[in-house]
């Protein structure tokens, strides 16, 4: 039997933002400070790229990079052997829509877009949404905040990226409802835990993730 995934260009849009201090997981910067901070949120990158290189199915991956670094400051952070694409719009929404709209004018047929906020990742859930793309326009990762860890799509889909309360527990009940008023087919992946407060850093120390070790991580910055 012929896979239907050998068919297809497939990518995976990884949305992240250079770690400087102030610029990623505030809240969780509130409670352990910009340096230990900084360090966990490199990690969590590395871990979503490392995941992305791990697909049994080919699939390009391209980094879209938040515009609050220049484009050197990313290839020297991660290396020239990642292909970089700026992230463009006004609020999440329309970010990942222009992600979206890239990806496809790039000539991709499917597009599974996460961010770096989930260590608990896998490179099977990555697979298994291009698998449901196969049979649905949509795919979500739900994560336990209300929100939503990945977003997988055949084609732009701009209606369901605007009017949404980004950054707060309703964005995936708002996307959900946005879906079943267009009659829009989706498929729901297994819920999973982002990190961006000092609760799920606890949570993440307990699940003692061998490929995210906190508190080696944490060492000589912070204590838990």
């Amino acid at each position: 039997m012929l896979d239907p995934l050998a068919s297809q260009k497939q990518c995976v849009a990884v949305f992240c933002k250079y770690p400087a201090d102030g610029e990623v997981k505030t809240r969780l910067a509130e409670s352990i400070g910009d340096a230990a901070t900084n360090r966990l949120y490199r990690a969590m990158v590395n871990r979503t790229l490392d995941i992305c290189g791990q697909l049994q199915h080919p699939a390009d991956t391209l980094v879209f990079c938040a515009p609050n670094a220049k484009d050197e400051a990313y290839v020297e952070w991660l290396g020239a052997d990642h292909r970089y694409r700026r992230q463009s719009g006004q609020d999440l929404g329309e970010r990942m829509l222009n992600a979206f709209e890239r990806t496809r004018d790039e000539g991709y047929t499917a597009t599974v877009l996460v961010g770096t906020d989930c260590p608990a990742l896998t490179p099977a859930l990555i697979e298994q949404a291009f698998c449901e793309l196969d049979l649905h326009e949509i795919v979500l990762g739900p994560s336990h905040d209300g929100g939503y860890y990945l977003i997988g799509e055949v084609s732009p889909h701009p209606g369901l990226m605007s009017g949404i309360a980004w950054s707060t527990d309703e964005v995936l009940s708002q996307t959900l409802q946005k879906l079943q008023e267009a009659g829009t087919s989706y498929a729901m992946l297994e819920p999973l835990q982002d990190l961006d407060n000092m609760e799920n850093l606890i949570f993440y120390k307990d699940l003692g993730l061998p490929h995210f070790d906190v508190e080696r991580l944490l060492a000589g910055l912070y204590s838990l």
